[in-house]
């Protein structure tokens, strides 16, 4: 299976350009607008759009494999999405898609010089007949309705907000392109599709600066310094995505993380050796309140530093139409292998704190950890996001398509491994609080977005729940952390599931 596996959120508030950042970015690959040197302005605008290559028999080869590869398969009703594409279009009067620009200007945003502008064609949405989506039920009318549909536009573009036009070509190019968008992005909250430029803005920071519709499940990605559920953050904390403190001068160590990278494991295991050579640790928490998920695999390597055996993660993913269990890349199991533990983990407790941001990820690694008997899970039900997503670019498929766009697509559900699905679900803690270090301080609208940050009411669209998996669990008792367990809900319940980082330390 081609692309990058995640399994990101859709109810943390999460800095977008978590998402791609780091060492493993191949810059080259990823922004090859950045390295055309050499070229004519007229090459270089050609080569910034792809050449405008992206035709009628790559869409429909693109919008088969995804028929191929996403959950939803043979249930996908391609007409009708298709449909609803062209009147979504039409109604905004706007190809969703850009074509980009040269910066001639040398123009800076946020003191970043920008390689390329972002322009988008515009045109009369009330000139352009109706009959023609109307008359368009079959998919072997798909190719004319959109020639039709692009000459309309071309005579009727709106030259006072386009900048710079293509030819008709390059209209025909990006309608098809901007149909295929909203048709990926109708399957659910978290498929999506973005051209190399538009990633470059986002990876940094500038996604303002795109004209990004909700329809293009893009706006789930808010700036952590926005978030109004940790108004303690200051501006100059929101992009760190690592903390590691003891908890008000005890022994109580905890361990933040926003995001799980392919580095979490190894960081992890240096700040446990760290901290527990500057005093014995009472009990380790776990904070995953904000953690919006990430990379699948590193969850697994995260969990086996806990626990001596059990399979760690349950994926099953959608592979040309078949369905196939996640595996290794050697084709093993994630199973948890006996003596790589953290040294002295066993004789101490280990919390995990969850909100109803805890994605993803995130909240596949406290199913594991929670099953296992690994850790005690405390906070509120999570998100719910129980999908993952490979992100391959358009060239890496086998359709001959030359480009650089990253397609975002839900292939797999995740489940724990007890085989409960966590979409939609979520994962319920051991023990139920009502978290004080932030609910206390929601007013207005922002106790109304509390309330409606989860998978299935944040997106109409959201997946349902698919069947259980029969993983043939066994269990693995663990007498001490039920022994502390009991101790931490007997607490909790005498403060009537008040929450706070403080009283835990106290309970401990």
């Amino acid at each position: 299976m081609l692309g990058q596996l995640l399994l990101w959120g859709g109810c943390a508030q999460q800095d977008s350009r978590a998402i791609t950042a780091g060492p493993s970015i191949d810059i080259r690959t990823s922004y090859p607008f950045l390295f055309l040197g050499g070229l004519d302005p007229a090459e270089r605008f050609q080569k910034i759009n792809d050449h405008f290559s992206y035709g009628c028999e790559k869409n429909l080869n693109l919008i088969n494999y995804v028929q191929k590869t996403h959950v939803k398969g043979d249930q996908i009703e391609v007409v009708p999405l298709l449909q609803r594409a062209l009147r979504d279009i039409l109604q905004e009067g706007r190809l969703p898609t850009p074509y980009f620009i040269e910066n001639a200007e040398e123009k800076v945003m946020r003191k970043i010089k920008l390689p390329v502008l972002v322009n988008y064609i515009y045109f009369k949405s009330s000139a352009v007949p109706r009959k023609i989506i109307s008359d368009f039920n079959d998919i072997g009318d798909f190719c004319s309705t959109i020639d039709s549909l692009s000459q309309v536009i071309q005579f009727n573009i709106d030259f006072e907000k386009s900048k710079n036009p293509p030819h008709l070509l390059g209209i025909w190019a990006l309608l098809h392109k901007s149909v295929f968008r909203y048709f990926v992005a109708s399957l659910d909250p978290h498929s999506l599709i973005m051209e190399s430029p538009e990633h470059w803005y986002v990876d940094n920071g500038l996604k303002d600066e795109l004209q990004r519709s909700k329809r293009e499940n893009i706006l789930e990605l808010s700036p952590s310094q926005d978030n109004p559920y940790y108004p303690e953050m200051r501006p100059e904390e929101a992009k760190v995505l690592w903390k590691t403190e003891w908890i008000q001068e005890s022994s109580v160590l905890r361990v933040e993380f926003r995001i799980f990278d392919e580095f979490t494991t190894d960081k992890f295991q240096d700040e446990y050796k760290k901290y527990r050579g500057e005093k014995n640790i009472s009990a380790l928490v776990i904070d995953l309140r904000r953690n919006p998920g990430g990379s699948a695999t590193e969850i697994a390597k995260l969990a086996d530093l806990f626990l001596k055996e059990g399979e760690l993660l349950f994926m099953r993913e959608k592979r040309d139409s078949d369905w196939q269990m996640g595996r290794h890349k050697n084709g093993q199991p994630f199973y948890a292998r006996s003596g790589n533990e953290l040294p002295g983990i066993e004789n101490i407790p280990v919390v995990i704190l969850v909100s109803r941001y805890s994605s993803s990820s995130s909240e596949t690694f406290a199913a594991a950890m929670q099953d296992h008997e690994g850790a005690i899970v405390i906070g509120e039900r999570t998100c719910g996001k129980g999908t993952g997503q490979r992100i391959p670019l358009l060239r890496q498929l086998p359709l001959g398509i030359d480009s650089g766009a990253k397609l975002e697509l839900t292939t797999l559900y995740t489940y724990s491994p007890k085989g409960a699905p966590i979409q939609i679900y979520g994962i319920t803690p051991d023990i139920e609080v009502e978290d004080q270090d932030y609910v206390s301080r929601l007013i207005g609208q922002d106790m109304h977005d509390y309330h409606h940050h989860r998978e299935a009411f944040r997106w109409p669209h959201a997946l349902p729940p698919p069947d259980p998996l029969q993983t043939g669990f066994e269990p693995h008792p663990n007498k001490r952390m039920r022994q502390w367990k009991e101790k931490l809900k007997d607490y909790f319940e005498s403060r009537n599931h008040l929450f706070t980082l403080s009283s835990l330390a106290e309970a401990f």
